[in-house]
């Protein structure tokens, strides 16, 4: 049982069911280290998952040939975020603005001295990566269901930014603000937040040819339905590596966590792309030296 939500109103049912039950949504960023959590008042939540074909058009034949190419994950997320105390008002704005915060990658700052002044200039290190988790409706098939920590157990995704509407219908508190007068502040009693979440896979999914299932048995949503799973093997290793570096790094090149980032570049490597990052990263930082972008440094490098 967790503690995370105190509304300060004494009998909160919305915090006795979040702590009780583990029904909230959390965030975890890979950049920042930070986790935030909301109670889980859901408005919208899909799946879609969409299979892309590339279709050939071929001489005498009716139908084109159909080439599979893969098979992506497409979440959608919408949730309220209510209060019923002023405390919990303010609460809900400050978690709010953390996860606003977690949209932006992490920098390793160094210093240098620009005309006789001290300057510190930012070099991109970390991509605002994510693990979300909601119960056992989003979160890693390498997990349990119940076990609720995003941070273990959350499924690894890219965010398409994130919707911040409150709700005018239900008001906000001015005036008087925790007992003290505030003058030029505003805390909307409710807001409506929505999400999409890009999921980035960490194990290998399909079906050997006994018709073996290969990947994790809950796989998504945490029950085993009975599906003949296959013993992993060497092979099946292999193939899980090959296919996420052939997809999922080349989506993230440019933007994978540095390799000296303990727990991003632990993600990194569950993607399969571990060499590939690290080679990113010592490339992008040659180029920095010779005070070149990517594309510049390249075409120098093979010219």
């Amino acid at each position: 049982m967790s503690e995370i939500f105190n509304s300060g109103f004494a009998g909160d049912p919305s915090d006795m069911y979040a702590n009780n039950y583990d029904f909230y949504i959390e965030f975890y960023s890979l950049a920042s280290n930070q986790s935030v959590a909301f109670k889980s008042w859901l408005e919208d939540w899909g799946d879609d998952f969409t299979s892309q074909w590339t279709s050939e058009e071929v001489y005498g034949r009716m139908d084109p040939i159909q080439t599979f190419k893969r098979t992506t994950r497409v979440m959608n997320l919408g949730w309220k975020v209510i209060a019923s105390s002023v405390q919990e008002a303010k609460d809900n704005m400050k978690r709010i603005q953390l996860l606003q915060k977690c949209l932006y990658p992490g920098y390793n700052i160094s210093n240098y001295t620009i005309n006789g002044e001290n300057t510190p200039i930012g070099t991109l290190a970390r991509a605002p990566l994510f693990r979300v988790q909601f119960a056992n409706l989003i979160m890693n098939a390498k997990s349990v269901a119940g076990s609720i920590d995003a941070e273990e157990n959350g499924l690894l995704c890219t965010l398409n930014g994130l919707g911040v509407r409150p709700s005018p219908e239900d008001g906000y508190i001015d005036g008087d603000i925790g007992g003290k007068k505030s003058t030029g502040q505003l805390l909307p009693k409710a807001w409506t937040l929505t999400t999409q979440l890009n999921i980035l896979h960490e194990h290998f999914l399909g079906w050997d040819t006994n018709g073996n299932w290969v990947g994790a048995a809950n796989y998504p949503y945490g029950q085993d339905d009975g599906t003949p799973v296959a013993v992993a093997t060497g092979d099946t290793a292999d193939a899980s590596t090959q296919q996420n570096s052939a997809e999922l790094q080349e989506d993230l090149e440019g933007t994978c966590p540095a390799a000296d980032d303990e727990k991003a570049a632990e993600a990194s490597t569950a993607l399969g792309g571990g060499t590939t990052t690290t080679t990113t990263t010592t490339t992008r930082s040659a180029a920095a030296e010779a005070g070149l972008d990517m594309d510049a440094y390249r075409r120098l490098q093979n010219s």
